[in-house]
């Protein structure tokens, strides 16, 4: 006795994308780890994937806390036609970005089947709101297909990853047993600080800036006495404006104290 089976037309399209397995159009996640497998077996060096930000300084400087940054993920193969991504972030908040390529799943970011089809590469965007504080790692993986509807070995992938801290992360109470006080806050010109040594001590001051750059040493490895010590420090009148720290160095522990330069 024959049996009739009948598909709906959705049925058929379902076997279709899973026999022939072109780029979906709802993304796939976990691929930062394994890598898009299901293409080709191995990652590819032809294929470049690469991430950066529309602000050219976080990934040299790092994150202010609670900013939502732009960020691009490159995918490049040369005679490729069709991209893929997943980026998956340790911390901080993922979303989509405006230009429709990207959506996210989960707790990662992925593709969607429009606007990445292209020669040789496509680069993506999504947005990233940043942590309190902590070093980011953002993993991803790239896929560069070439479009014709199947997995094969025609299809190339690779993976990367990026780390960025934040650019406030120096903590004002970095060794509480060195009492330090930095007056006036703001300052222009000079600035007098006061601690006391309960011994006597070798003893550095620097001023620091946001990336933990000494960009001025007020005295370095001094012998000073114990007891209550007062210093006015001139602070350079080319001196950019911002937030800097006072860096304190006692027999090698440190205290900072941030204060504002106007």
């Amino acid at each position: 006795m024959k049996k009739t089976i009948t598909l709906s037309l959705a049925s058929i399209l379902a076997l279709g994308f899973m026999s022939f397995g072109v780029i979906s159009s709802t993304g796939i996640t976990g691929k930062t780890t394994t890598g898009c497998t299901c293409h080709s077996s191995v990652a590819n060096a032809g294929v470049t994937v690469s991430l950066t930000s529309a602000t050219s300084t976080l990934f040299s400087v790092g994150y202010t806390p609670g900013n939502t940054y732009t960020l691009n993920l490159l995918v490049q193969e040369t005679g490729q036609v069709k991209f893929g991504l997943d980026v998956k972030a340790s911390s901080g908040t993922l979303a989509a970005g405006p230009n429709g390529d990207t959506q996210k799943s989960g707790t990662e970011i992925t593709h969607t089947g429009t606007g990445n089809s292209a020669t040789s590469s496509h680069t993506f965007d999504f947005l990233w709101t940043a942590p309190a504080s902590g070093s980011v790692t953002f993993t991803f993986a790239g896929n560069a297909t070439n479009g014709n509807g199947t997995d094969d070995t025609g299809d190339h992938w690779n993976k990367g990853s990026v780390v960025v801290s934040s650019a406030t992360g120096i903590s004002e109470n970095s060794d509480p047993t060195i009492n330090l006080s930095v007056f006036p806050n703001p300052v222009s010109e000079s600035i007098n600080i006061s601690y006391e040594l309960a011994s006597n001590s070798i003893v550095s001051a620097s001023l620091i800036n946001m990336q933990g750059q000494a960009v001025t040493t007020f005295f370095n490895n001094e012998e000073q006495t114990a007891g209550i010590q007062d210093r006015s420090l001139t602070i350079e009148p080319s001196m950019a404006k911002g937030i800097y720290f006072v860096a304190m160095n006692v027999n090698g522990k440190i205290r900072y104290k941030k204060i504002a330069v106007q």
